[in-house]
């Protein structure tokens, strides 16, 4: 383990190595069946990020800079690195790509757009600063009314898995991490120069912010995952797969034909 970075991180594996930067109240468990179709020919760098699973709080305010940085610190050295981000995590990518820019193979799940005024949580978090609330629980209380992940697919399977990637979160303050400072990510995404495959769950309450998310990158593709919301990659973990193991085949790169038109399988 390379001890550069506060946050917890492990590396397993031999060949190209994939960083795994899970969402919002998230650790790295999330991507555990992801990883069992990887993990015999790349290095894979699992990180928990601040206030989450095993690592940290922040010493001051929750910030996707912050988070960035110490990524930074774990991917500093090498070359290259392929990319899977939900969510947040996304967001956290981008964030590193202004100080980490070579990427390589990027996957995008779930990715909840880049905010809109009218949206509930919006609202709420505006509500938060207008009633100035200080109590963490007043907080939570008001921000989870607009934060609706929407119906979990998969039963009770996926139940204990989304148990087991939510260890370690508070989320009374990881909700806090919503309410915070963050870097204009459509510029971010206007100037991003790498290929980019998007993966949402068909019932993702999140679909139509990611379908404008795409928008805003040069060479994009969209999947939508049948019987899944916010979390296809352990709802519908097959489908999944199946999807993630065409993406890393070793003849991926330079797949014109894949990447022509911004349009959905």
């Amino acid at each position: 383990m390379i001890e550069l970075s506060s946050l917890y991180h492990k590396i397993e594996g031999k060949g190209e190595p994939i960083l795994f930067l899970p969402g919002l109240c998230l650790n790295h468990h999330l991507f555990d069946d992801t990883a069992k179709c990887l993990k015999d020919k790349y290095r894979l760098i699992f990180v928990d990020l601040f206030g989450t699973g095993a690592s940290p709080k922040p010493k001051d305010k929750y910030s996707i800079t912050k988070d960035a940085l110490e990524v930074f610190e774990i991917v500093k050295e090498f070359p290259q690195i392929h990319i899977i981000a939900h969510s947040r995590g996304v967001k956290v990518a981008l964030c590193l790509y202004r100080h980490f820019n070579n990427f390589g193979k990027c996957v995008f799940i779930g990715q909840a757009g880049f905010g809109k005024k009218d949206d509930a949580f919006t609202k709420n978090v505006i509500e938060v600063k207008r009633l100035k609330l200080t109590s963490k629980a007043e907080i939570a209380k008001k921000l989870e009314e607009g934060l609706n992940f929407g119906k979990i697919y998969g039963g009770a399977e996926t139940l204990t898995k989304l148990k087991k990637a939510k260890e370690g979160c508070d989320i009374s303050d990881s909700l806090l991490r919503r309410v915070e400072d963050s870097p204009d990510f459509k510029e971010i995404a206007k100037y991003f120069e790498k290929d980019v495959v998007f993966i949402a769950g068909e019932k993702d309450p999140f679909l139509e912010d990611i379908k404008d998310a795409v928008k805003y990158y040069k060479n994009s593709k969209l999947f939508e995952i049948p019987k899944s919301g916010h979390f296809p990659m352990i709802e519908n973990a097959t489908e999944f797969i199946l999807i993630i193991r065409t993406i890393f085949e070793e003849n991926f790169n330079g797949n014109k034909d894949f990447f022509s038109g911004k349009s959905t399988s």
